[in-house]
């Protein structure tokens, strides 16, 4: 009795918040024990031999139990918030580290055009215009993977709701074929469509920052792959004919600051981290694999109808 009564207070505590319903979850466990349980039943008596003792002990070891629980969820969630701000730090200085080069770029670019424009020739000034123009666009993609990290830090909780998954494919490949100029990107997927319980938004970053990266850093063609439900999960690919991720870097190129290419001014910033944290949210994983042939396949998988439509 004891510890079904023990575990009643702990089960209360567990599922309220502070410490008072633990705590009358002890008194009043106390009081029906003595009710319902002991001589003389259904009448209150702690005066009995024995009694007093008896329930004093139960109610502080019921009261302690409650106090623990609470106190555990407490430190629970001091360490999440912790977490969550050294996240956001993080984010930060990634942030002021990745922008700078772009805008310093964006500034000796245009001073030239300004100070020189008659003198340069034509060839001269549409390359650094060309230049502006594809800064600008990496420093759009930057504030759109800060928005999207932003609202990920900001809630464990993502809203989902159940979505084709060749929509947000079909949705992401148009942006960045609007966007990247002479793209070359393909699209794979199996006849039904494929429905996944996923934030719409958040999937379509996912998959925007995986195809602007094969299209900077590898070759074409680039391949969007939907793979059919499989014990819960569907799978999405992007894979590349580039040189490939070197096999040494395969454990670490989602960690933020660790997927800077050797030959590239400017990093991919949060991207991959980004990509990784949303497809985790979504309870799925995120893969980073050498494809046979030559190139690399970034695959993920997300929850999803067991049948497809």
């Amino acid at each position: 009795m004891s510890l079904v009564f023990i575990l009643a207070v702990y089960l209360v505590a567990m599922r309220t918040e502070g410490y008072r319903w633990g705590l009358v979850a002890s008194a009043v466990g106390v009081i029906g024990s003595n009710f319902f349980l002991t001589l003389p039943y259904l009448k209150i008596n702690f005066l009995l031999a024995g009694y007093p003792l008896t329930f004093i002990s139960m109610f502080a070891v019921s009261a302690l139990t409650s106090m623990l629980v609470t106190r555990g969820k407490e430190q629970a969630a001091l360490a999440r918030t912790a977490e969550v701000e050294k996240t956001r730090a993080n984010l930060l200085r990634s942030v002021s580290h990745d922008l700078r080069t772009p805008l310093t770029s964006i500034i000796g670019s245009s001073s030239v055009l300004l100070q020189s424009w008659d003198k340069l020739a034509d060839p001269d000034r549409r390359t650094l215009v060309s230049d502006i123009k594809d800064d600008a666009e990496w420093l759009l993609n930057m504030s759109e993977n800060v928005l999207s990290a932003t609202r990920m830090e900001g809630s464990t909780v993502i809203r989902t709701e159940a979505q084709p998954a060749e929509e947000i494919v079909y949705q992401a490949v148009a942006r960045c074929r609007a966007r990247l100029s002479g793209s070359d990107i393909g699209i794979k997927a199996p006849k039904g469509l494929v429905i996944v319980r996923v934030d719409a938004a958040l999937i379509e970053r996912v998959l925007i920052n995986l195809i602007e990266n094969a299209y900077k850093y590898a070759a074409p063609p680039i391949t969007v792959e939907i793979e059919p439900p499989k014990n819960g999960l569907a799978a999405i690919s992007v894979a590349d004919r580039g040189d490939g991720v070197p096999a040494e870097q395969l454990d670490t190129i989602f960690e933020r600051g660790r997927q800077r290419p050797p030959d590239s001014s400017r990093g991919l910033g949060i991207g991959l981290s980004l990509c990784r944290a949303i497809v985790r949210a979504h309870g799925g994983e995120i893969t980073c694999q050498i494809r046979e042939g030559g190139g690399t396949i970034f695959r993920f998988t997300l929850p999803a109808e067991e049948e497809e439509v």
